[in-house]
C-alpha cells in the first residue's frame, strides 16, 4: 500500500517546509486526529479531547489518514520525471532509480525553480499537466497554504485565438467530456449533444442523440440544422439533364464549353 504524506502548510517565504497529518476514526468517523507537537491532538467533532502519542494513531488499525491530494510526479526543464514510490518518497521514473528524495525536497526543488509539480492524485482522479478538464486545459500545479492550486486555460471559440486563464482548488477541477466525434461543420460532440445526420444516398435529414452515434460511411452528422441544409443544398441533384440543357442552350457564343457540358452529363 503506498504510503501518502498530505501537505498541511507551506510557507515558501521560509526556509522550512511544515507539514501536518490528520487521521480519521473507522470506528468513531466523527473523532479525529491531527499532528501535533509531543503527538496528535484528537478531536471529538470540534471539541478537543486530549494528546495522545503519535504510536497509538500511526500504524493503527483504527485510524485511517486523510489525504485531500497527493503529489505523484514532479517534472524537470529537461522533461525527466521524479515520481512517487511505494515507500512514499521519490526517484527517477527511469533505470537510473536508487534515489529517496522527500516531498519536502523535491517542493524546495520547485522553489528554487528548474522543477515543477507534474502529477497530482485528488478525488480518486490522477491529474497530469495538459490534461483537459471541463474547466480548461491544466497548465500549473502551485500550492497555497494547505490547498493544492492548479491554473487551468479555456479556450473561447473555434479558432483558439481567444483563452482565459482561471485558478481553482484541485479538488473542483470535474474530467472532461469525452469528445466521440468531430462533425462536418466543425464541432466537438460529447454524448450528451444532439446531432442532425443527412444519409449520403437519399439526402434524409434527422434528428439523432450523439450517444447513439455510429461510425458509418453512407451519413454524415452535423451540429445545426442549418449546416445540415446547405450540405443538401450543396450536394443532393436538384436539376435534370434538360434542364441543364436549356440553361447552356444560349451559350451558342461559346459552343466548347457547351460540347464540354453535355459530354459530362452524358457520363453521368
Amino acid at each position: 500500500m503506498f504510503y501518502f504524506l498530505s501537505l498541511y502548510k507551506i510557507n515558501f517565504g521560509k526556509p522550512k517546509i511544515t507539514m501536518k497529518k490528520t487521521y480519521k476514526n473507522n470506528r468513531f468517523p466523527h473523532w479525529t486526529a491531527t499532528e501535533a507537537a509531543g503527538g496528535f491532538h484528537v478531536y471529538q467533532g470540534k471539541s478537543f479531547e486530549s494528546l495522545v502519542p503519535a504510536e497509538l494513531i500511526i500504524g493503527s488499525p483504527d485510524w485511517v489518514e486523510e489525504k485531500d491530494f497527493v503529489i505523484t510526479a514532479f517534472i524537470q526543464e529537461d522533461g525527466a520525471k521524479c515520481v512517487l514510490n511505494n515507500h512514499g518518497t521519490y526517484d527517477w521514473d527511469c533505470e537510473i532509480g536508487g534515489c529517496d528524495w522527500s516531498l519536502e525536497s523535491r517542493l524546495e526543488h520547485v522553489k528554487a525553480g528548474g522543477f515543477e509539480i507534474f502529477s497530482v492524485l485528488s478525488n480518486g482522479i490522477e491529474w497530469k499537466l495538459q490534461d483537459k478538464s471541463e474547466q480548461g486545459e491544466i497548465e500549473k500545479f502551485w500550492i497555497d497554504g494547505d490547498e493544492m492550486k492548479v491554473s487551468v486555460k479555456f479556450v473561447i471559440g473555434k479558432t483558439g485565438c481567444i483563452s482565459v486563464t482561471n485558478d481553482y482548488n484541485i479538488s473542483l477541477l470535474t474530467p472532461a467530456k469525452k469528445v466521440i466525434l468531430t462533425t462536418e461543420d466543425g464541432e466537438s460532440i460529447t454524448d450528451e449533444n444532439k446531432l442532425l445526420r443527412v444519409v449520403t444516398e437519399s439526402f434524409e435529414l434527422g434528428d439523432c442523440l450523439a450517444k447513439h452515434y455510429q461510425s458509418i460511411n453512407r451519413c454524415k452528422y452535423f451540429s445545426t440544422r442549418e449546416a445540415a441544409e446547405s450540405y443538401i443544398s450543396q450536394n443532393k441533384k436538384k436539376y435534370s439533364e434538360n434542364d441543364i440543357l436549356e440553361v447552356i442552350e444560349g451559350a451558342s457564343w461559346c459552343k466548347e464549353a457547351k460540347d464540354y457540358l453535355i459530354t459530362k452529363l452524358n457520363e453521368k
